[in-house]
């Protein structure tokens, strides 16, 4: 799905991905529903759209109208996708994955750092204003 219309550059032609795993649910009326053909891992586009080169051809294709950036289903349908094998893509995907699964531990790691250091000023804070501090 792309994001149809927004009065920013960047945010025009924002994608998802829809999994179906909502019944009897229908999307509003802003969004672009695109299906590709069984040469094209859904993933696949979606991370390519989701890229600087993806994001770059949806901006080419963006009209802008009293400020506002929109796109249309004959626009979409004119984006083009890096062809390579449904093996290629597979790899590609599970390249991603794995890198975006490091970059989620690492940002975990971090929280964890970030909450364990904010309980050690507030007890080195307790302490100082207790007078216990030596």
């Amino acid at each position: 799905m792309f994001v149809e219309g927004n009065g920013s550059i960047e945010q025009i032609g924002r994608v998802a991905l829809w999994n179906g795993t909502i019944e009897n649910c229908v999307h509003q009326n802003h969004l672009i529903k695109s299906r590709l053909s069984g040469q094209v891992i859904p993933k696949y586009a979606l991370y390519f759209f989701c890229s600087k080169n993806g994001r770059d051809k949806i901006k080419e294709q963006a009209n802008s109208t009293s400020g506002l950036h929109t796109l249309s289903l004959g626009k979409i349908s004119k984006l083009e996708l890096p062809w390579c094998s449904i093996e290629e893509q597979k790899n590609i995907v599970q390249e991603i994955e794995s890198r975006l699964s490091v970059v989620d531990k690492t940002e975990e790691s971090i929280t964890q750092s970030l909450h364990r250091s904010e309980a050690l000023r507030q007890s080195i804070l307790k302490k100082a204003f207790e007078g216990k501090l030596i």
